[in-house]
């Protein structure tokens, strides 16, 4: 879905830029999860507390114990 938006977001986005700084709207580019994805080295990512919360909602989603994330 990420790399499906990314193309008419990018088109909008420039659309309201331009109005304000045309230059700079010219500039404004998307990118894939692929690309995005390649930016990281999972050798030098950290892992965070978000990634251990992320994944623990998934795992109990998956396990049918939860009802979604915490408020």
């Amino acid at each position: 879905m990420y790399d499906s938006l990314g193309e008419p977001a990018e088109r909008r986005f420039r659309e309201i830029l331009s109005e304000f700084d045309p230059e700079l709207a010219g500039l404004a580019a998307h990118h894939t999860f692929a690309q995005v994805s390649a930016l990281e080295s999972p050798a030098t990512r950290r892992r965070t507390s978000f990634d251990e919360t992320t994944d623990r909602d998934r795992l109990d989603l998956l396990s049918g114990g939860g009802q979604g994330p915490a408020p």
